[in-house]
């Protein structure tokens, strides 16, 4: 008696809203995808991270900064309005071997961890190691 009541009620909900079943589904399948869509749609977010220069063999030559944007295959640094990207980063074993990639610039890219990158220009036998928070 009690399940009756409520369907008859339901009807009556759904009648005076203007809802039938197919506008229910309808809804239903219009909020799946704008989620869907919202969650695909995001970009990936840069962090701002410190980083050391310094030449190959180890001298310092002071501090930057720059925007790491991780992707987690590859990454990029943007700063002052220039862009490196580094492309796919690869690896026969990464517990033996840091993933590394050469740049279209022709810069030595590498993915230290999680949180430290760095980019070789041997052409000016410098190096910056990015390590981000």
């Amino acid at each position: 008696m009690i399940m009756l009541f409520a369907a008859q009620q339901d009807r009556i909900v759904h009648r005076f809203y203007g809802l039938g079943q197919g506008q229910d589904m309808l809804r239903s399948v219009v909020f799946i995808f704008m989620a869907l869509l919202a969650g695909c749609s995001s970009s990936p977010k840069g962090v701002e991270c410190p980083g050391e220069v310094s030449t190959l063999y180890g001298q310092s030559l002071g501090q930057t900064q720059g925007t790491i944007f991780d992707l987690v295959t590859s990454f990029s640094v943007s700063r002052d309005g220039a862009s490196v990207q580094s492309g796919p980063l690869q690896s026969q074993d990464r517990f033996q071997y840091i993933p590394s990639a050469v740049t279209r610039e022709g810069y030595y890219a590498q993915r230290l961890s999680d949180k430290q990158f760095r980019l070789i220009n041997p052409y000016q036998d410098t190096l910056i190691t990015w390590t981000c928070p």
